[in-house]
Parts: C-alpha cells; structure tokens; sequence
C-alpha cells in the first residue's frame, strides 16, 4: 500500500538490519502516532533514503547478499546520529 520508491528503500533498511513499524490511523490520531514512534529511536526516511542514494544505492535488490553482523553493527554505526 505504499509507493514502489517507498517500499525500495523500507526493504533496504530492513536488508541492512533496520526494524519496519508501520501504522494505519485516523488523521486525528496521526501527530499522536508519529510522537510514540519518535520516542524510540525513529529514523527519518527522507534523511535515510537520501543518504543511501548518495552512497550509489538506487533500489532494493532481493538478490543482494544478506548483511552479516558486522556489517550491521556499522550500518547502525554509521547512521547513529542521524536517529531523531
């Protein structure tokens, strides 16, 4: 139900270790459901999307190796301080 660019880049960061939460609510409850996520360590995925096309990635690619556990604990590294 989202966008294909979208859904490239949340399966990316799922690839690469990340944790999709994802919520339907009325948009009355929106600004309320965006606070609870921000609480824990949300990430802004415009900021993330851009930052992995800057690194030459352009779409999710089911092929791609798995990440292993170093590799993760760098991606999470790397993209620390850019958590909101």
């Amino acid at each position: 139900g989202v966008p294909e660019r979208e859904a490239n880049f949340y399966a990316e960061g799922v690839r690469r270790g990340g944790t999709l939460v994802a919520a339907r609510v009325a948009d009355a409850q929106a600004p309320l459901a965006r606070e609870i996520l921000q609480r824990y360590r949300w990430v802004d995925p415009t900021v993330r999307a851009a930052a992995y096309r800057e690194s030459g990635w352009s779409s999710f690619d089911a092929n791609a190796p798995v990440y292993t556990p170093e590799q993760i604990a760098e991606e999470r590294a790397r993209y620390a301080r850019d958590r909101i």
